[in-house]
């Protein structure tokens, strides 16, 4: 079997004697090796049509998920928390990851100055808000 002279598969079959088949039998043969390389065309076609949709499915979440934190960001203006959350919450959905987690850091004065602490407004909760099986919240008052 070729296509556009490039052999992509073979149909054989075998006789008691040599010479056995008529040529009905054997243009029966070529129909049928045809019709399987119109077959073959359709699956490499058709997964060409899925990687393409794919990548372009995955540009429009990116896209969205900008857009979503570029949204919070301008409604939250004195606040990056929101930010922070929406910004978490995109990287687990899209990576699909099983949590995720964006916070600050800040410079501890009163002991090292060169060492920096975490800041300490988060604590991982079990639930499922849709995102993932676990979600980071922040915890009340600003305390895990």
């Amino acid at each position: 079997m070729t296509r556009g002279g490039e052999a992509v598969g073979a149909l054989a079959v075998t006789g008691r004697e040599p010479g056995s088949y008529s040529n009905r039998q054997i243009e029966l043969l070529k129909t049928f090796a045809d019709q399987a390389i119109i077959a073959i065309e359709n699956v490499r076609l058709f997964t060409e049509l899925q990687e393409k949709n794919r990548a372009l499915t995955e540009a429009l979440d990116q896209q969205t998920a900008t857009s979503e934190i570029l949204r919070v960001i301008s409604g939250s203006p004195t606040n990056v928390q929101p930010v922070f959350d929406t910004i978490a919450a995109s990287a687990r959905r899209l990576l699909d990851g099983f949590s995720s987690l964006a916070r600050t850091i800040r410079e501890r004065t009163h002991r090292r100055p060169r060492r920096l602490q975490w800041a300490r407004n988060w604590t991982f909760t079990a639930g499922n808000d849709g995102a993932g099986p676990r979600s980071c919240a922040r915890a009340p008052g600003g305390r895990p």
